[in-house]
């Protein structure tokens, strides 16, 4: 076995993070999602390329569609949604985004 081999069978598996987003009547809703990868930003950054230094609503509701999963694993939200995302009221998406966002420094600081 090649140590690139090596390396890749002993990925670790993916654990899903959440996030919590309150709704009317205090009822809480949790969406899931898996750490964020090179694979999503390359996705990503095709629809938007300066994604990296600029993060539009745009690509923050893009980024919730990708990722947000139900407790399941299955995608929550699909492109239609679009439209329903974009409506939410302003913190709702950038808590999502955010948590999403971080998913990938926090596993940083967590090995420290």
């Amino acid at each position: 076995m090649s140590l690139a081999d090596d390396f890749f069978a002993s990925r670790p598996e993916k654990d899903l993070r959440s996030v919590e987003i309150e709704r009317d009547e205090g009822k809480i809703i949790t969406f899931y999602f898996e750490p964020l990868t090179f694979r999503d930003l390359s996705k990503l950054q095709k629809k938007h390329p300066n994604f990296l230094n600029e993060q539009t609503a745009d690509a923050m509701v893009d980024l919730v569609i990708m990722k947000a999963l139900d407790a399941q694993g299955n995608n929550v939200f699909d492109h239609g949604h679009k439209f329903k995302l974009m409506a939410e009221e302003f913190k709702v998406i950038p808590k999502m985004f955010g948590a999403i966002f971080d998913s990938a420094s926090e596993e940083e600081q967590e090995k420290n």
